[in-house]
């Protein structure tokens, strides 16, 4: 009986580790337990530090205002990109490859959602709240990514930055490799091992 309420709670957590590793990112921790300051982008192997702590960093600054040592750096181009479209997955189907939209799409404002609830806000407005962020091309030109809300409109965008890089309302794309954190789907094969080892002991027994 014992061994049954334990398959069924390793299935269950076999079931909800799989769901995690098809969602693409989920929330981790950055400076304690249970903060949710990250997101690991499991498609990557990449940890992006949360918009909502460097919002008011700078590019020249955001190095002497991080926890030290431990692989973080500016995000490139080319990863940006991959994070957009891992965000946004149905955003080059229904409206293309550049700029910005305000849309109503439901598909791309539950993508909203998740995006700002994954990378916190980097500021208010009157009628809303702003997440986003910059990063740097292969040019070394300011580019912007993320979602604000404004008076009911629900705009996504991916675009150049022209306004100045310290102001206080956008965060940093800041990453680092996660090769030393587990994955969902190797919990997943630990669980079935630790599942085939209880039966076996049961049919001993």
């Amino acid at each position: 009986m014992n061994f049954k309420f334990l398959k069924a709670g390793l299935v269950s957590l076999i079931l909800s580790v799989s769901c995690l590793a098809n969602a693409g990112l989920i929330q981790s921790d950055y400076l304690s337990s249970n903060d949710n300051l990250t997101v690991i982008d499991n498609t990557t192997d990449l940890q992006w530090l949360d918009l909502s702590v460097s919002t008011s960093w700078t590019f020249a600054n955001w190095s002497t205002l991080i926890e030290q040592n431990n692989g973080w750096r500016l995000a490139t181009n080319t990863e940006a990109v991959n994070l957009f479209n891992t965000a946004f997955p149905t955003y080059s189907v229904v409206h293309g490859n550049a700029g910005y939209v305000d849309t109503q799409d439901a598909s791309l404002i539950q993508n909203f959602t998740d995006f700002r609830s994954l990378f916190g806000a980097t500021t208010l407005n009157t009628n809303g709240v702003d997440t986003y962020g910059l990063y740097k091309d292969e040019n070394n030109s300011s580019k912007m990514m993320g979602v604000s809300r404004f008076a009911g409109t629900y705009r996504i965008f991916s675009t150049n930055f022209t306004g100045s890089v310290s102001e206080v309302d956008n965060g940093l794309y800041i990453v680092r490799n996660t090769t030393n954190v587990p994955e969902p789907s190797t919990l997943a094969i630990f669980a079935l091992g630790i599942m085939g080892l209880a039966a076996r002991r049961s049919k001993k027994q």
